[in-house]
Order: C-alpha cells, then structure tokens, then sequence
C-alpha cells in the first residue's frame, strides 16, 4: 500500500471515470478531491452536506467525491441531490483509488469513538439541514462499503501537486470549510495536517 502523501508531491497517475462515464481530470484547474465511506453513512451526511453548499458556488474548480459504494448506489443518491457540471462522484469498491492516496486508515476503535461521538449530533444536525434544503435521507441506502475506513481530504493545484492532505482520524474529520475557501481564492499554500487545523504560514 501507498504510503501517505505530502505537500509537493505529484499526485498518483491515475485514470477516473465517474458515475455517468465522464472521464476526471485532475490537472488544468483546481481540484477538490474528498474520499467518504459510503453513500448511506450518516456521519459523513453530517460534513458533505455543508460543504456541498458552498462547493455549488464553485464553477471554476474541479469537486470529486469518492465513496466504497457500489455504482448503482451512488447513481440512485446522485438522483435525490443532483451536482453541477464541475462536480465528479467516484465509486471506488475496490478502494483501489483511496490506497494510490494513501487512505489506509481502516481502525474498529476509531469507528466506536465515531459512534459515540457523532450519532447523538445527527438528529439536530439533520433538521437543520432539511430547513436549508440540502437534505438527503441517507437512511434508505443502508451498509453498501467499507464502515471501518477513515476519510481523508485533498487539495490539488492546476499542476497535479497536493497542496494539502488532510488524513481523517474518524468518521466526520474532514478538512475544514474556511481551508477549502481559502484554496479556492488563492493560491498560498497550507500545511499537511492530519486531524487539525493548523495555522498557514
């Protein structure tokens, strides 16, 4: 398996096709490249759904989403919340992808402190989002994937280098919004961090 990449590398060669058969490139234009568990996970429901608002607003950066789910899956949520053209949704149940990136991460503990941490959040969370119009039921598609797999969070610039890599430590440890705001409107570049924000320097 791929070891962990840092900031400066070149990002793996790779070959994507999306769900609707798009083919993904990943150089020309920024990327924001984000690797969920599965489609019917709600603790990732609980971070995509606030950052797929803002990323809408974003027509001029590539936005690709990764999940363990098989296609059918994601083709059927893709459905209830539809993306603009710019956005990208991989399914990956061979996780081939998440190990060219280093997501290796695959820990029963960290998935126990995810529950006890999260779950009691999902209700409120959930109908705040409702009220927002950015809900999706994710209940109705169930365990389709890895449940033990952490997330983890990419920045790429126009040239394929990452620019920031953000390893999960748990289900909902996504990069932050104002980091990706920041990628978006500039071109300085942050620190790789796993878990925590660090300050830019």
């Amino acid at each position: 398996m791929r070891n962990k990449l840092n900031i400066g590398d070149q990002m793996p060669s790779i070959n994507l096709k999306d769900i609707n058969g798009r083919r993904v490139n990943l150089k020309g234009k920024k990327t924001v490249l984000v690797f969920y568990r599965f489609v019917g996970c709600p603790v990732c429901a609980l971070t995509m759904m606030p950052f797929t608002a803002y990323l809408k607003t974003l027509k001029d950066i590539n936005i690709v989403y990764a999940y363990t789910s098989e296609k059918e899956k994601c083709l059927t949520a893709q459905k209830e919340a539809p993306f603009p053209e710019n956005f990208h949704v991989i399914s990956n149940s061979s996780k081939t992808l998440y190990q060219s990136f280093g997501l290796n991460n695959r820990s029963i503990l960290g998935m126990i402190k995810s529950m006890i941490r999260y779950f009691p959040k999902l209700k409120k969370s959930n109908e705040s989002l409702k009220s927002e119009g950015i809900f999706v039921d994710v209940s109705k598609f169930g365990i389709d994937g890895d449940m033990r797999i952490h997330p983890g969070d990419f920045l790429i610039d126009e040239n394929g280098k990452i620019v920031t890599a953000h390893y999960g430590q748990d289900w909902a440890d996504h990069i932050s919004l104002d980091r990706i705001k920041q990628f978006a409107e500039s071109t300085s570049k942050v620190h790789q961090f796993e878990g925590i924000d660090e300050d830019v320097s």
